[in-house]
């Protein structure tokens, strides 16, 4: 499946099925060019129709698309394909409406098969749905050769996607196959022995874990009391513990990769005496001490 645009490994929009855009000078306007000579792999031709329909598709009151990022949804007014809010292609909000598009829950569905796509999914991309086992594997092979050169960059034919085992049994998986795309576990990925030409590459993230405070509450509601919290934050002692060293500090609520990035780090550096000294005198009985709640992945309960 493909989208509108794509993202690349250093995070940055990347045209994808439109092949370029421009923005109207009020903002509120997308205008995209689209790929010409596309086609699903089911022969239909690919046409703004399929983007109109998708758009309205993701857009709609019983849409199953629940993940925050497709936002763009929302942005988009049916009627006159305009978005809601301003925002220019250079200006963040502008830079995420074209990222969301590259979403993979943005991809864009042909009106023909979209009914069937969890069983079939049927889109424009380099490799074509074969067959789905369930539990076990998913195997693609290469589309049809278009004029679009990623097509011709497709390695192999035949692509095998195996379910990964869990905890011990993933070090079996990765000495069978020739090659592993993702390993998104923090901490777990493969030193593998005997497998000499296994190459492990750390790459960046937009995910984060925040430590969100109710401000409405006391003693929270008090500035000072949120700034000796941030002090008494170690955070290399918490990327160590909960992330096995593998992530980086923001000091904010937004990840580096994001264009309004901040580097508030050395805002609030590790320091217990001046939490203490900025700590003011509460009368904070134990008995009404704060609660920590943890959603339930992982690198969530491990951070708290």
């Amino acid at each position: 499946m493909e989208g509108l645009t794509r993202i690349d490994q250093k995070g940055a929009t990347a045209p994808d099925l439109a092949e370029s855009w421009t923005v109207a000078p009020d903002g509120l306007a997308y205008t995209f060019k689209l790929r010409s000579g596309v086609k699903f792999h089911d022969g239909a031709p690919f046409s703004a129709a399929d983007v109109k329909f998708t758009m309205e598709r993701g857009a709609a009151p019983d849409s199953v698309k629940q993940h925050q990022e497709v936002a763009v949804f929302d942005d988009v007014r049916r009627s006159r394909r305009r978005i809601r809010r301003p925002s220019s292609s250079t200006s963040p909000a502008g830079y995420l409406l074209l990222y969301r598009l590259g979403l993979s829950e943005a991809v864009i569905f042909s009106p023909a098969s979209a009914a069937n796509a969890k069983a079939n999914p049927v889109g424009t991309g380099p490799f074509k749905f074969v067959r789905w086992t369930k539990g076990d594997r998913i195997e693609l092979t290469r589309g049809r050769r278009l004029s679009r050169a990623r097509y011709d960059r497709a390695q192999g034919h035949r692509l095998p996607l195996h379910r990964r085992p869990r905890g011990d049994r993933r070090g079996d998986a990765v000495r069978r196959c020739r090659r592993i795309s993702q390993w998104h576990s923090a901490g777990e990925h493969p030193a593998i022995p005997g497998r000499p030409a296994l190459v492990v590459k750390i790459g960046p993230d937009r995910g984060k874990t925040l430590l969100a405070i109710n401000n409405g509450k006391k003693p929270f509601d008090d500035l000072r009391v949120r700034r000796a919290i941030a002090h008494a934050l170690d955070r290399k002692a918490i990327i160590d513990g909960a992330m096995f060293g593998y992530a980086l500090p923001i000091g904010s609520h937004f990840s580096p990769l994001d264009p309004g990035y901040v580097d508030l780090t050395g805002r609030y550096p590790y320091d217990v005496a001046k939490a203490k000294a900025r700590l003011p005198r509460l009368a904070y009985p134990t008995a009404s001490a704060p609660t920590l709640k943890l959603p339930p992945p992982s690198y969530a309960r491990r951070s708290g």
